[in-house]
């Protein structure tokens, strides 16, 4: 019998079919969307009170309505569990900051963080206040005085950066005659989220 050769095995590569991948979706256009930082940062038209308590527009150069100003904010929290970060309660601490007119620039702080906080123009509660002429179109700012004595913790989510903010710009406000809108604008909250850079 004659013996039938070994077929050799087909070595050649196999050509197999990829799977056709999906159409991309079609690429909607964006809008743009908007800093709110910088939109709340330019959206203030404060009403002036002049000296007569006429509201009207005040020019630059008025001078300060009262030459002192106390002001008492407190501490707050945002850290309610659940609500962490969007419902907020105030806080039996009080930050006191007194700032008056004065021959000559002085910052004095007692209390919580004293030592931890700048001592000049570059300190919160001042930068705010002088953010409130400027808002209220008041040029120069007077020469000032700031007394702050506080009893909310310093850097712990106690709220003392905002407690800092806020003072300082009622202040100003108060010194220079100026209010703000709040009715359908909350333009104080608007402005200290700016310069803080959130709500809480």
């Amino acid at each position: 019998a004659q013996a039938t050769p070994a077929t050799a095995p087909d070595t050649s590569p196999v050509s197999i079919p990829l799977a056709t991948p999906p159409p991309s979706p079609p690429t909607m256009p964006r809008a743009p969307i908007a800093n709110p930082n910088a939109a709340a940062m330019n959206a203030f038209a404060p009403t002036m009170r002049g000296l007569e308590g006429r509201e009207g527009s005040a020019p630059a150069n008025v001078p300060c309505c009262t030459s002192d100003v106390n002001n008492k904010v407190p501490a707050t929290t945002a850290n309610l569990g659940p609500a962490f970060d969007v419902l907020g309660m105030a806080l039996d601490m009080w930050m006191t900051v007194v700032v008056e007119v004065a021959p000559r620039f002085e910052l004095l702080v007692s209390g919580e963080g004293h030592q931890d906080v700048e001592k000049d123009e570059s300190n919160l509660i001042v930068k705010c206040c002088y953010k409130a002429f400027e808002i209220a179109g008041q040029s120069p700012v007077p020469t000032l005085k700031f007394t702050v004595e506080s009893d909310v913790p310093f850097g712990c989510g106690c709220g003392s950066s905002s407690a800092a903010a806020v003072a300082g710009f009622m202040a100003g406000l108060a010194l220079c005659g100026a209010t703000l809108k709040v009715t359908g604008a909350e333009t104080m909250l608007q402005l200290i989220s700016a310069y803080e850079g959130h709500p809480d």
